[in-house]
């Protein structure tokens, strides 16, 4: 018995359908039988698998009626762990987010947020900006802005619209987070 493992890669502008027919059918239309399909990158509820399922099952090219056909990598599972976690803090991390996002967004605000990173005699170079759907990325962004977290009190006195200052609690609370993410 022969079987066939083939990937999908996520690209940020194709929809569904166009997913789905990049799909190399040609595979599937052989005598081979499919018995699963990697789609790490698809998101939480990929509906191309789904309709690549039902076209295999059709077509009665799925070993075990299709049950093992969708198994998510690993990495997936840990960061679909991870995110529902930061989901339960998710205030703390926006407010911390948005004010990463502020400073970064204006060289002016960025000038004035360097002023008093010399000032503070503070090392750290730079903010990170985070990917929203990767709690590595985001776990970085945490990591970076906690160690400019006196910077940020001083910038909101400095800049008259900045009024998302995280206060000395979401950075405590960030802190311990940070020391669960990087374990991973």
């Amino acid at each position: 018995m022969q079987s066939k493992e083939e990937t999908l890669e996520q690209t940020t502008s194709a929809t569904n359908e166009e997913m789905t027919n990049r799909v190399d059918t040609d595979t599937i239309d052989t005598e081979e039988n499919v018995t699963n399909k990697d789609d790490e990158n698809l998101g939480p509820k990929p509906k191309p698998i789904e309709n690549l399922k039902i076209y295999v099952r059709n077509k009665r090219r799925l070993l075990c009626e299709g049950r093992l056909f969708h198994v998510r990598c690993c990495a997936h599972i840990l960061n679909l762990i991870a995110q529902d976690g930061l989901s339960e803090i998710k205030q703390i991390v926006d407010v911390i987010r948005d004010s990463v996002e502020y400073v970064r967004r204006s060289d002016a605000r960025l000038k004035i947020f360097s002023e008093i990173v010399k000032q503070l005699n503070l090392l750290e170079k730079k903010l990170v900006d985070d990917c929203h759907t990767r709690w590595n990325s985001t776990y970085e962004m945490l990591a970076a802005a906690i160690k400019f977290k006196d910077v940020f009190p001083k910038f909101a006195n400095q800049e008259l619209h900045y009024d998302i200052c995280p206060s000395a609690e979401d950075w405590t609370k960030a802190e311990k987070i940070c020391s669960v993410l990087e374990l991973f």
